[in-house]
């Protein structure tokens, strides 16, 4: 059965999902970034969701420990552990992982030939924007590394790559996306 999702970061996605799929799947289907460095193994319990609306599947007990220790509150689940059985609508609190960007120079015309070099880390990428002719740095972004959605390490993104269809080009294509919201801020500025 196809469910219709809402899911609210500091942009508004609306999805299709499946009830047979996690939560924490359909965030990473649609390249959608939640902190979990057990990469969706229930392990963690940092992938937390609030519920707006909608049914979902029972507490697991990895939630109900949650709960009794203060970690979850009423109203959140654990994103690896609840499977949708309704239309719903779900907030994740990004504030701690937005991406950073610092304007160096503001001297630039239509004529700059700029240049990007990119520090994909294990953690963090930082993207450095640089005038070619004056070889300055104009621009620098950083934010946590979205690839962390797979695997806290880089030991946990291979396996990841190697237990899923089509893993590596998962990967690939969410450090793409980082890169090109870097770029973007870059050219709002």
């Amino acid at each position: 059965m196809q469910i219709k999702g809402t899911i609210i970061t500091d942009k508004i996605y609306k999805i299709i999902a499946s009830e047979s799929d996690s939560v924490f799947k359909i965030f990473t289907d649609n390249g959608i970034y939640l902190d979990a460095p057990c990469g969706g193994k229930e392990r963690c319990g940092k992938c937390k969701i609030t519920v707006i609306k909608g049914d979902f599947s029972g507490l697991t007990e990895k939630e109900k420990s949650c709960i009794k220790s203060g970690l979850l509150s009423k109203d959140e689940r654990l994103a690896c552990s609840c499977y949708p059985k309704s239309d719903f609508t779900v907030k994740i609190n990004t504030s701690n992982e937005k991406k950073q960007g610092l304007l160096v120079n503001s001297e630039l015309t239509d004529g700059n030939k700029i240049g990007l070099a990119v520090d994909i880390g294990t953690t963090t990428v930082a993207a450095y924007f640089c005038d070619i002719d004056t070889q300055k740095i104009i621009y620098t972004a950083s934010g946590s590394n979205s690839q962390k959605i797979y695997g806290a390490d880089v030991i946990s993104r291979i396996g990841f790559a190697l237990n899923n269809k089509n893993g590596n080009e998962i990967l690939f294509k969410t450090i793409i996306n980082q890169i090109n919201f870097f770029i973007d801020e870059f050219c709002r500025h």
